[in-house]
């Protein structure tokens, strides 16, 4: 009998995804930069006042302070400390946005296990749970301000809100037991008579293990609370940046061009933060608000620059306060909490 090694074929195609992801994501900031009308964004930038600046910072900072809560409350574990666990989510965020690929999602996992002494299954289930809990939430609501922003069921009031109670009652069952649901899916997969079918079950199975962590109402409730904060924050940060350049919008065209912005930030094909990102609100604020195609980039444009640079800055606060911790400690291998932990260096 001869066994088949697929691992070099799950290898070579990892990478030839990545290497496709990293082509169009190039594309895509060329297009971009190419369309982008730099006299109006010049004009933009200097509208913004410090006041304005310094809001957005003071929001992002809350953000990434709801994305640390909810992660504790997906682990499950409220005595993990937070002056320990806060720069570990500040860093994280800044690697998510500095590296391709959703690499820095990779960093999350080993610095819960290096401080925390946390199995890898813990690390991944909460991050996966806390991705999909984030997800959701900018659906349901991108969902919801499509359907009321009058380009869709205009003048049907009922049915709209038909609509948004379906999306909502199903949508929370449906995420609250994914993993029963996938495990199911799983199980029938592997009955089929097709050979990729049957071996994509594992796989499906894999995933129906990451949503079992939702299955728990009291993680699932607080994962979901501190959601509709960290979506708050973000819609905050973004609102108070288009305000600061001088564009108004209706209350549900807002949502939506906001909504769409940080969707767009899930796509795999963004190189340091940036490419569909802008590409979203470049589609938005020509759809939404009639801009030309060179305005809507130079603004897209902004709004995420300013951010990745906020997230760089903080990144760096807790890079700092990371190391510091270390050597208080004596060496930089050993955590600064009473927890085990690995001797994974920072990167």
């Amino acid at each position: 009998m001869t066994t088949t090694n697929k691992t070099p074929f799950i290898i070579t195609t990892k990478w030839l995804w990545r290497l496709v992801s990293l082509i169009i994501g190039i594309l895509i900031i060329s297009l971009i930069i190419s369309v982008i009308d730099w006299n109006a964004f010049f004009a933009t930038l200097s509208r913004l006042s410090p006041l304005s600046l310094l809001s957005v910072a003071g929001v992002y900072l809350l953000l990434n302070l709801f994305r640390c809560l909810r992660f504790k409350a997906l682990l499950g574990r409220p005595d993990l400390p937070m002056s320990l666990f806060f720069p570990i989510s500040q860093y994280h965020n800044f690697l998510v946005r500095l590296l391709p690929f959703k690499l820095g999602e990779v960093w999350y996992i080993v610095l819960v296990r290096r401080y925390f002494g946390l199995s890898v299954e813990e690390g991944v289930g909460s991050l996966f749970a806390s991705r999909m809990l984030e997800l959701f939430i900018i659906v349901l609501v991108g969902t919801a301000a499509l359907l009321t922003s009058g380009s869709v069921l205009a003048g049907q009031s009922t049915l709209q809100a038909l609509f948004i109670v379906i999306i909502f009652g199903a949508g929370l069952p449906g995420l609250y037991f994914a993993g029963l649901i996938l495990r199911g899916i799983a199980s029938v997969m592997a009955r089929v008579p097709i050979a990729f079918v049957r071996q994509s079950a594992p796989l499906v199975e894999k995933m129906a293990r990451e949503f079992d962590r939702l299955r728990h109402p009291r993680i699932f409730l607080w994962g979901l609370f501190w959601s509709v904060f960290t979506y708050a924050c973000s819609f905050g940060a973004n609102a108070i940046l288009l305000a600061a350049t001088g564009i108004q919008l209706q209350p549900a065209r807002l949502i939506l061009a906001i909504t769409l912005g940080m969707f767009a930030s899930a796509f795999p094909f963004n190189v340091a933060g940036f490419g569909m990102v802008e590409v979203s609100w470049t589609f938005a604020l020509t759809t939404l608000l009639g801009l030309s195609v060179g305005e809507a980039a130079s603004t897209g444009f902004l709004l995420n620059s300013f951010q990745m640079v906020t997230s760089i800055v903080y990144g760096v606060c807790a890079y700092v306060v990371l190391s510091m911790m270390d050597k208080r400690k004596g060496r930089p291998d050993e955590t600064v909490a009473d927890f085990p932990a690995s001797s994974t260096p920072l990167p």
